[in-house]
């Protein structure tokens, strides 16, 4: 499989970026630079994988976790020990 990129859309991001403008005001005035928006990434079941890929030496995978942002931190620790 393989994903693009999509064309950013910031009138999909403005509401939020007003709630966050909300919550931490330098958003407000800090602007934006750059948007990249892509595909959000599923697995069929609605997990998503993490762990050793078979039959690949040294591979590790840590994907379809749809958006991410709010698994990612503890995703990455939980891998990192796993690795070690």
């Amino acid at each position: 499989l393989h994903f693009h990129l999509t064309p950013p859309n910031v009138e999909v991001l403005a509401p939020w970026l007003e709630l966050a403008a909300q919550r931490i005001p330098v958003f407000g005035d800090a602007g934006i630079k750059k948007v990249i928006s892509g595909p959000i990434t599923h697995t069929p079941d609605g997990g998503y994988l993490m762990g050793p890929a078979p039959g690949l030496r040294n591979y590790w995978m840590c994907v379809g976790s749809s958006i991410g942002v709010a698994q990612g931190p503890g995703d990455g620790r939980y891998l990192a020990q796993w690795m070690v």
